[in-house]
């Protein structure tokens, strides 16, 4: 689907009907940036969304109107920026400019709500806000934490937590609950390692990528209460939950239900070339 260049982080939009995804296409600023484009399923069509301009995150609001991304400001600071996908206005941004830390991997949920993580020093912690800019609430300090996904149904935030694995904080205030000892970290270029089908029925786990030689495993999902309490699975543990099966991609982006998705895969590119030393 994609546009030449290196490609990486696809998302699925809310409707099925098109492919978001990153292109990094020189070794320039941030690896962790690329330009964002769009590949329409019914018309083949591939268009760049934002031309010129480097995202790190980004994700779509449930009707499939709204973009909200993080990029690198004039100060090299992570800022948050939302703005229509059909590019009828451009963007705006959401962090204040004279804020002295760093907002970072926001995501929409269906309310309208931004969620995302916010950088002070050496501290963190998990914020929202409208989307607007306005009402920006702290929700709670994740020390070490990164914000991975949230629940399609807004009631969930997962975390990546170093060592400790994945954990998924209920947004009403509610027990934490262990997931799994996956590596979800902001230094991976997949898609969210822990993410839902849009209907919220099936839970995708990348437990430790190509690395640790497993897919993804993917588990019927329908509440918190299912999972086993008091441990974070491991791989084969999660292989064993009931109903789970296995697929071999480890960087998937699930569409609205459970029976299509996108990913991505890397191949090889060389050339070879002959240069005069004196």
């Amino acid at each position: 689907l994609s546009a030449e260049g290196y490609a990486y982080r696809p998302l699925v939009s809310p409707d099925g009907t098109k492919v978001l995804y990153l292109v990094r296409r020189s070794v320039r600023g941030s690896i962790w940036s690329g330009e964002l484009w769009s590949f329409d399923l019914s018309s083949g069509s591939n268009v760049s969304l934002l031309p010129g301009l480097p995202v790190q995150y980004f994700h779509v609001s449930s009707d499939g109107k709204t973009l909200v991304f993080d990029r690198f400001d004039k100060a090299g600071r992570s800022s948050l920026w939302i703005a229509p996908l059909d590019g009828s206005r451009p963007p705006r941004r959401l962090t204040p400019e004279d804020d002295d830390g760093e907002d970072q991997h926001p995501f929409l949920g269906r309310s309208g709500s931004v969620y995302f993580i916010r950088v002070v020093g050496d501290q963190r912690f998990l914020y929202r806000m409208n989307a607007d800019g306005t009402g920006r609430r702290e929700l709670r300090s994740v020390p070490g934490g990164h914000l991975v996904n949230l629940s399609p149904d807004e009631k969930l935030a997962v975390l990546w937590e170093g060592g400790s694995g994945v954990s998924l904080y209920p947004l009403d205030g509610g027990p934490t609950r262990s997931l799994c000892k996956c590596s979800a970290g902001p230094i991976f270029q997949d898609s969210p390692r822990i993410s839902w089908s849009g209907d919220g029925r099936l839970l995708f786990v990348n437990a430790g990528g190509a690395m640790a030689g497993l897919g993804t495993t993917v588990v019927p999902w329908r509440s918190l209460e299912d999972l086993p309490a008091g441990t974070r699975l491991s791989g084969p543990e999660l292989r064993r939950l009931a109903g789970a099966f296995e697929l071999r991609e480890i960087s998937i982006a699930p569409g609205p239900g459970g029976n299509a998705y996108a990913f991505a895969r890397v191949t090889d590119h060389a050339n070879l070339y002959r240069i005069r030393l004196r």
